[in-house]
């Protein structure tokens, strides 16, 4: 014989205690046992149970999963719940989501939801240099929080590629979620999807595209050719010596004639660009003067290396080509008036790739006159230089006015 609720008129079967529609007390269920806990709390009903449950939420998970919820169903007439919760037990292995999802099962006897808080209505990296979003610099973590009862869990999801979070899934009342910013963009969300429902976070980016890093980072490169320019063009003096092709010591007969080194240009910048764009790249992504200085690490490197390599060979071509000391004064004093000329062109170099790639980047394609009236320019001077009496002038205008400087 059915029983039927007084409350909502459903019709439950015989041996019911509870609806099974509202959770409502069946006037069958007199006499019925309470459920007791470990510590000695007591339920009489599902409402009870989910307020005891919060209560000593560990005992709770203790009876879930050893059955005793299940049993106590079960004799109490709410067959279904019983189903429900020995399906939790065999399905969900985390005991605290299998918990929270045992109580929100009580239908209107179920215990109100956890309450979901982010600590970041939105989140915004604000201006970002492009040329940085790979290192990872560019992050923000926001906190997800449960303000409310019960046990808090569930995803999170961006909506856009650029934008990177360090887990897709969370579960606890308290959570740091990290977002970094894999890529340039301007706007996304982050979606997140609990059991106290779904919460957005819009986030915004200002990406640029600062011209003047590349300018400096093909300038610092730039400034390497000068370092090895004069390494490679001593050389091709020695082994040409070697060969009686040209006689060292008229070389050093006049501080200008030393331009005569110019003649093997074509050559020798073949390898300089070979050496400096893969030296270059190596000392670019390697080294962890980076961090605090990228556009200068190629520079500062090439410098360095370039200016002990040429003085600690000194001494050696003092011995293999029997140079006087006043030729070597001569030959140190004009090295750096060529490290300083190849060391400027280098720098032109730097400033037209540099400004190409910016031009690229920010798609102005009106400005192109700009870097292809800087890459003739620097056409001309390197035809200059190639051409004996043009780089005679040239030099002795950079040697007066350096004397003049110092």
């Amino acid at each position: 014989m059915a029983v039927k609720c007084p409350k909502c008129g459903n019709a439950n079967p015989d041996n019911a205690r509870y609806c099974w529609n509202d959770g409502a007390i069946l006037a069958t269920q007199a006499g019925l046992h309470p459920f007791r806990f470990r510590s000695g709390a007591v339920a009489n009903s599902l409402t009870e149970l989910g307020a005891q449950v919060d209560n000593h939420w560990e005992e709770g998970k203790y009876h879930l999963y050893s059955g005793d919820f299940a049993n106590w169903l079960s004799g109490s007439g709410r067959g279904d719940l019983s189903s429900i919760a020995r399906s939790l037990v065999s399905q969900e292995k985390n005991e605290d989501i299998g918990l929270e999802k045992f109580l929100q099962s009580f239908g209107v006897d179920a215990p109100p939801l956890p309450k979901l808080t982010v600590s970041e209505a939105s989140l915004s990296f604000g201006r970002v240099d492009v040329n940085l979003i790979a290192s990872g610099k560019y992050t923000k973590q926001f906190d997800l929080a449960n303000s409310g009862r019960g046990y808090l869990y569930g995803n999170i999801a961006s909506s856009v590629s650029w934008l990177q979070l360090d887990t897709l899934s969370f579960n606890g009342n308290n959570s740091t979620v990290t977002a970094t910013a894999v890529r340039p963009g301007k706007h996304g969300t982050i979606i997140i999807r609990t059991n106290a429902g779904i919460k957005k976070v819009p986030v915004t980016m200002e990406p640029i595209h600062p011209w003047w890093k590349p300018v400096l980072m093909y300038g610092g490169i730039g400034v390497n050719l000068g370092v090895i320019r004069i390494i490679i063009a001593m050389i091709y003096l020695a082994v040409y010596e070697e060969l009686d092709v040209w006689a060292f010591n008229k070389i050093f007969s006049s501080t200008s004639e030393l331009w005569f080194i110019n003649r093997i240009w074509l050559i020798s910048h073949v390898i300089i660009l070979s050496i400096i764009g893969a030296v270059g790249s190596v000392i670019w992504h390697k080294t962890k003067w980076g961090r605090f200085a990228k556009v200068f690490s190629g520079a500062v490197a090439g410098g360095i290396v370039g200016g002990i390599i040429f003085f600690l060979f000194l001494p050696l071509d003092q011995v293999f080509h029997h140079i006087s000391s006043s030729s070597t004064n001569g030959l140190v004093k004009f090295s750096w008036v060529i490290i300083i000329c190849w060391g400027t062109l280098g720098l032109f170099i730097g400033i037209a790739a540099g400004v190409c790639r910016w031009l690229v980047r920010i798609r102005r394609l009106f400005f192109c006159a700009i870097p292809v009236g800087v890459l003739c320019i620097i056409f001309f001077i390197l035809w200059a230089m190639g051409n004996l009496t043009w780089g005679n002038q040239f030099a002795n205008f950079l040697i007066s006015n350096i004397k003049n400087w110092f």
